[in-house]
Parts: structure tokens; sequence; C-alpha cells
């Protein structure tokens, strides 16, 4: 705690440390997007980071079985699209989006923040060769095979937005093995039961080939109300 503020202390697995050319444009991006992190060093062998210090929690949280309503969903919409925009515009791929790792800095009005950059990548390449880091239950197609770009990112929006939706995540029980068959034989299977408006949202992230996948200009027009956007699911 320091003059009154409390501070979060997250130290690295031994041999892991942040990405400096990460660290540096997460330090110039605005605070309104992602965790804030005060300092980093090392010690013991370890790297460290001092970040912001968040008490409402994840977007996990806000799981609940019988799904959120629409007026809270487009709250989260809108909150995504102002956090993936800015970091996909500076070149940086989050690589690991999921709802444990998107805070809730304040909860009315509704105030999410990005966290956990420690498999981040940057690249000026639509597509980017990586390792096979990441959490499979929200990972992209491609990045079964280590590629991922920025339509990666898109895609673990729209496995959060359907989970949350749902109260449900769409590979809950299964094991990796079968989720990565599901994920490459047929992807994600969008659920009739769900609202027209959010089933079009839905069909044009969770598509299994990334070039016709919607990403930040098809979603942002979604929100504002425009249908018109072609989906290839």
């Amino acid at each position: 705690q320091d003059s009154g503020h409390k501070r979060a202390l997250k130290y690295y697995r031994m041999g892991i440390s942040p990405k400096e050319e990460i660290t540096g444009i997460l330090a110039d991006l605005d605070k309104k997007h992602v965790v804030q992190v005060y300092e980093t060093g090392y010690k013991d062998g370890r790297s460290y980071e001092i970040q912001e210090f968040i008490e409402h929690g994840s977007l996990a949280d806000m799981v609940v079985s019988s799904g959120l309503p629409d007026d809270r969903m487009k709250e989260i919409m809108q909150e995504l699209l102002v956090a993936v925009e800015p970091l996909h515009g500076r070149k940086v791929i989050h690589r690991d989006l999921k709802p444990a790792n998107i805070m809730i800095r304040t909860s009315e009005p509704l105030d999410l923040v990005f966290t956990d950059f420690g498999i981040a990548s940057q690249t000026e390449l639509s597509l980017h060769r990586t390792s096979d880091s990441r959490t499979v239950s929200y990972a992209s197609p491609e990045a079964l095979v280590g590629v991922v770009g920025k339509a990666s990112d898109w895609w673990s929006v729209g496995v959060m937005l359907l989970e949350l939706l749902t109260g449900r995540h769409p590979f809950a029980g299964m094991h990796e093995q079968a989720i990565n068959f599901q994920l490459v034989s047929k992807g994600i299977v969008v659920p009739n039961e769900i609202e027209e408006d959010w089933k079009l949202l839905l069909m044009g992230l969770l598509i299994v080939d990334r070039e016709n996948r919607w990403g930040v200009e098809p979603s942002r027009r979604w929100f504002e109300g425009n249908r018109s956007m072609s989906v290839g699911y």
C-alpha cells in the first residue's frame, strides 16, 4: 500500500520475464485500456511487476448460469472494443484474451481493462509465427499450429461473448484433445436459441477462416446498429 493506494505484486515464474517491447507500448497506452504497471524489476532470480490493484475482480466473475441481460452485454462489448482497438493499432496481439485476464476497474459505470500480457506479441505481419502457449478453450483455430494475428484476439472475444450470453463455455467439460478436434473439424456452433442480433455478431467473430473473421471495423459497425455486413460462418 502506497500513500493510501493499494498495489498488486506480480511475480513471474523462474525464467520468464515480461517482453520489454510490449511493456514499453503498454506504458504509452491510455490507462483506460490496460492495468497500470508502476514498477518492474528483478529479485531472487525472478521478474516482478507492481501493478494497479483491481478490487472488483474479473470478467470471469460476471458469468452467471442464466446469461447476462442485453444492456450489460452491450456495455461489455463496448469496453472490449475500446480495449482491443488501441492494442491492435500498436501492432500488439494479446494472444491470451479470456475472462480471467479482463479486470473490472469499476462496475458502475463498467470499466474493463486488460492484464496478463505475458505471451503477447508485437508484429507488423498479418500472421505471426509464435509458440503454442495459449489457453486452449479461448484460443483460435490457427493458434493450434502456432500462428496468430489480430483475428486471433477477435476469436477469443467471440468465445467470451458466447460464454457470457449463455452462462456456459461452449467447451465446458471437454479435455484439450477434444477441444482441438472440434476446432479443426467444425469450430464453435452458435446456439439457435441466442437472440438473432447477438447471433449475427457471434457468427462474424467465430469464423474458422481468419481471413473472413470479423475484426474491429465490422464489430464496431454492428455495435453502432449496422446489420449489413456479410458473414462467412
